[in-house]
C-alpha cells in the first residue's frame, strides 16, 4: 500500500506549496475543487517529482496533472499569480520557473535545486544554456555584468573605481 498525504487540510497545504514554487497560487473555487479531487491521493516526496494516485489507483506526476488543469479553460480560472510572472520561457512546463534562465536567473534557487534535486537542476541549467545557444543571448565574455562575463569581483572593482564605466556595461549587459 503507498503511503499518501491524508486529509484536507494536508492535501491544500501541499497543493500551495507545490504551486508556490511555481509563482502559483489556487483562487478559493480551485483550492476546492483540486482538494476534492486528490484528498488522500498525494503521495509524499520531495523536490519536484511529487506523485498523486490517479483514477485507476496507479503513480502518476502531479506538475504534469497540474499542468493539464492549468492548461484546460474552464479551469484555469482555479489559478492566480503570487506575484510572479506566468509567462514561461518556450518549451518549458507550464509550472515550471528556470532559475537558470535569463528570465528567472535565481541564483538562490539554483543552490536550492542542485541540494535537493541535482539531475532536475542540471537538466533545467541544460535548458537554459540550450535556449541561449538558441538565440546567442549570452552577452559579451569581456563585460562582467553579462551572463557570458560575469564576475562579481570585477563589477565591484569598476563600481568602486570608474561608476561611470560600471553603470554603462551593466546597462549594455541588460539591454543584450
Amino acid at each position: 500500500m503507498t503511503e499518501v498525504i491524508a486529509g484536507r487540510i494536508n492535501t491544500a497545504t501541499a497543493l500551495r506549496q507545490v504551486l508556490d514554487l511555481h509563482g502559483l497560487k489556487l483562487t478559493r473555487e480551485g483550492e476546492d475543487a483540486l482538494v476534492e479531487r486528490l484528498t488522500d491521493r498525494l503521495i509524499p516526496g520531495g523536490g519536484h517529482r511529487l506523485k498523486y494516485l490517479d483514477q485507476n489507483g496507479a503513480e502518476a506526476d502531479l506538475t504534469a496533472y497540474l499542468a493539464g488543469v492549468y492548461s484546460t479553460p474552464e479551469t484555469r480560472c482555479f489559478f492566480s499569480s503570487n506575484g510572479a510572472p506566468l509567462r514561461l520561457p518556450h518549451g518549458a512546463s507550464l509550472l515550471t520557473q528556470n532559475p537558470f534562465s535569463k528570465r528567472h536567473w535565481n541564483v538562490t534557487k539554483q543552490m536550492l535545486l542542485q541540494r535537493d534535486d541535482p539531475q532536475y537542476a542540471q537538466q533545467l541549467e541544460r535548458y537554459a544554456a540550450s535556449e541561449r545557444d538558441v538565440r546567442g543571448d549570452d552577452g559579451d565574455p569581456t563585460n562582467p555584468f553579462s551572463r557570458a562575463g560575469f564576475n562579481l569581483t570585477q563589477q565591484m572593482l569598476l563600481e568602486k573605481n570608474d561608476p561611470e564605466r560600471a553603470a554603462m556595461l551593466r546597462r549594455e549587459a541588460e539591454n543584450a
